[in-house]
């Protein structure tokens, strides 16, 4: 006796997810349940040859406002919320103020198009990752060959906040040093396993 499941085309993207329910006869002692996946390798078969462009060329790129800005203070913040994880006041191109609270001076400072700014890579930090999962397991046994066990899985147990990383786009005011995402809260799943 063969029992077989094949689910074929299945697609998963980043950060999906995907439930397949199947149920499988118990088989003999030689039958096994194998889960393979395949990802699709990069087609690298084909050069192209470039050419050298001119400074004009460069600075007319359309890159989307996306240079890094000056750093002319400091943007630490005594309190940070995640509506305001760093100080994001900004000095504008055009010369006006963005992002500011109060009297505060401007922090940064909005380069024109295709100019390399003074800010540095990764000179900001993102919240702290506080995580703890948990498990507990229980086996019986049914048989002398046949066992169940039941699983309890917590997986951040104390439903910390976990937030993702701000906004860092200087150009977009209105999201510049918001945190919008966070990651998932406490989630807790039961399972039955029978073992054979």
């Amino acid at each position: 006796m063969v029992n077989r499941v094949v689910q074929s085309g299945l697609i998963l993207q980043v950060d999906q997810r995907q439930r397949l329910d199947f149920t499988l006869e118990v088989g003999q002692v030689s039958e096994s349940v194998e889960v393979t996946a395949a990802a699709t390798l990069l087609q690298a078969d084909s050069a192209s040859v470039g050419t050298v462009i001119d400074n004009k060329r460069v600075v007319e790129l359309p890159l989307n406002n996306n240079d890094r800005p000056n750093l002319i203070g400091n943007p630490k913040l005594d309190e940070r919320t995640p509506t305001r994880w760093f100080n994001t006041c900004t000095r504008q191109a055009n010369g006006t103020t963005a992002g500011c609270v109060g009297s505060e001076t401007p922090v940064w400072e909005i380069q024109q198009n295709g100019f390399f700014g003074s800010a540095g890579r990764n000179i900001l930090t993102a919240p702290d990752f506080k995580n703890i999962d948990f498990a507990l397991n229980r086996n019986f046994k049914v048989t002398e060959r046949i066992g169940i066990q039941f699983r309890s899985e917590i997986f951040n147990l104390f439903n910390h906040p976990n937030f993702n990383s701000p906004a860092a786009v200087a150009n977009a005011p209105n999201t510049f040093g918001r945190i919008t995402v966070a990651a998932d809260p406490r989630q807790i799943q039961f399972g039955l396993k029978v073992i054979y």
